[in-house]
This record gives structure tokens, C-alpha cells and sequence, in this order.
């Protein structure tokens, strides 16, 4: 979906076209969904959808009661302002946080970055087919998801029980300790609406930073391989040992051990991610 000011995308087209997804553009201020679409992508809009596009997007899902579609909804990394998302979420019993995930347990922080960037946990869906489960999904300036209804959200990348969340707005004295509350944070998760045999979901991720260029093409990150595998779930593709995912870089391992690679984890971590909380206050 785009006119909504949306940030670049392209990492996540190329993902999709190079796996044999037919990738269409649409606004929905000019047009309506195409009906035989079944996922739709809202990556980082940077306004709040109006009333309108949040009932076409409600209407689609619903499919007549037929259901069998799915929003994957990444949201602005910056404190937007998004009321109509975020009471459409609240409808899916998701709620995300107005503040990052900072991370401070030890083994999930990577070497000598920011407390935002940091290694994910794993929950039971969307694992099945990763070529390689032992790498893991980085979050990178992620806001956090509220489960509302167990009975029909679930998480799907976890932080650990160490992990908090910084308020945007954040006082001076504000202390990072009491954020703690001692419960792992989701930074992605599902909800799903059935009947008939069939579903529609709307899985939200915590931030687009986590499919930027440079985040998709570290091979010491499952990211891309992630986001791909829950197209190939959904879609019932039967070989997802032939998925085609853009790395660019040669290392296998978290540990960062080419000049390339560090090259781009220093602008990811070191570079973008302060100044963008620095600007956001």
C-alpha cells in the first residue's frame, strides 16, 4: 500500500519478486484492493491512514465472511501519531507501545551497539521451514506489541524477561531499571479472525528498520529469511528450500568479522539508530 508517505520499501519488493510474488502497488485513496490479492503491505507510513482506507483494508480481510487474507503491518519507526491504526489494531487486540524495546540482557545485545539493537527469541510460529533457525532475527528500534486476547493474537519474536521499553517522551531522571517489568516484550506478532474453515490474519512487526536494505542483506541476521518464510507459510509454498533472499555480505555468524559488514552494522547501529532517537527525543 502506498501515499501514505511510506518509507523505502524496496528491500521488501525484491524479496517478494525474487520468490515469484506478483507485487502490485496500490493507493487506497484512488483505488480499492485488487479482490484477488491475498496479502497486503503497509510498510512505514509516516501518516495515519484515513477513515476510508481503514474500512477497505477491514472490508478485505473480512472477505464476506470467506476470510483467507493477511496485513502485515510495519509500522514508522519515528513517533508518528496513527489514531485510525492504531484503533484498528485495537479491534485485532493488538496494542504497540509509544516507546522502543531496549534490551539488557548480556547474551541477546550485539557487541559494542545500542541497547535497541539486539537478538530476538523465537516463539512456536513461523519456524518450521527457516533454512538456518539457529540465526536469529535482529530488532532494531522496535516499539512493542500487547497481546490483548490470547485466544486469538500469539507473539512471534520475543525479547527476554530483561528487556523494557523507553517512553518517547522520556523525563531526565527517567530510570531505565524501573522499566523492567520481568516479562519477555513482543516485537512481532499475529491475530487472527476465522470462520469457515479459513483465516485472516494481521501480523504486525515493531519496526521497518528491522527490513531496511542494509538489515535484509547481513547474513548474520534471519530477517529477510523470516519475513519470507511467513509469505511461504501463509501461501501454502510447497519448497521454501529455494528461497532467494539479497545478501550481499560473506560472514555466517553474529560475530562481525569482514570490513563490509561492519561497515554497514556501524551505520545501522551507531550512525541511524541514535540520531533517530535523539530526534525523537
Amino acid at each position: 500500500l502506498k501515499g501514505n508517505q511510506e518509507a523505502d520499501y524496496s528491500a521488501i519488493t525484491t524479496l517478494l519478486n525474487n520468490n515469484a510474488y506478483q507485487v502490485n502497488e496500490i493507493s487506497l485513496l484512488t483505488a480499492d484492493i485488487e479482490a484477488d490479492a491475498q496479502f497486503l503491505v503497509l510498510y512505514a507510513p509516516a501518516v495515519d491512514l484515513d477513515d476510508t482506507a481503514i474500512k477497505k483494508i477491514s472490508v478485505w480481510l473480512e472477505n464476506g465472511g470467506k476470510y483467507g487474507r493477511t496485513l502485515i503491518y510495519i509500522p514508522n519507526s519515528t513517533n508518528t501519531t496513527t489514531p485510525n491504526l492504531s484503533a484498528f489494531l485495537e479491534e485485532w487486540k493488538l496494542t504497540l507501545s509509544d516507546g522502543f524495546v531496549f534490551e539488557t540482557s548480556q547474551d541477546h545485545l550485539l557487541n559494542g551497539v545500542s541497547e535497541f539493537a539486539f537478538i530476538t527469541d523465537y516463539t512456536e510460529y513461523y519456524t518450521e521451514n527457516l533454512k538456518n533457525p539457529d540465526i536469529p532475527v535482529v530488532a532494531l528500534q522496535s516499539r512493542g506489541i500487547t497481546i490483548n486476547d490470547e485466544n486469538t493474537a500469539h507473539s512471534l519474536l520475543d525479547s527476554t524477561d530483561k528487556a523494557g521499553i523507553k517512553p518517547y517522551n522520556a523525563p531526565e531522571d527517567w530510570d531505565y531499571k524501573e522499566a523492567i517489568k520481568g516479562e519477555k516484550i513482543s516485537v512481532a506478532a499475529e491475530s487472527v479472525k476465522s470462520g469457515n474453515d479459513s483465516k485472516s490474519s494481521v501480523i504486525v512487526f515493531g519496526s521497518d528498520k528491522m527490513f531496511g536494505k542494509e538489515s535484509m542483506a547481513i547474513n548474520s541476521f534471519n530477517n529477510s529469511s523470516f519475513l519470507i518464510n511467513v509469505f511461504n507459510t501463509i501461501s501454502d509454498k510447497g519448497d521454501n528450500s529455494v528461497t532467494i533472499e539479497s545478501k550481499s555480505f560473506e560472514n555466517k555468524e553474529l560475530g562481525i568479522t569482514d570490513k563490509s559488514t561492519a561497515n554497514a552494522m556501524l551505520i545501522i547501529f551507531v550512525i541511524v539508530l541514535p540520531l533517530a532517537i535523539v530526534i525523537i527525543g
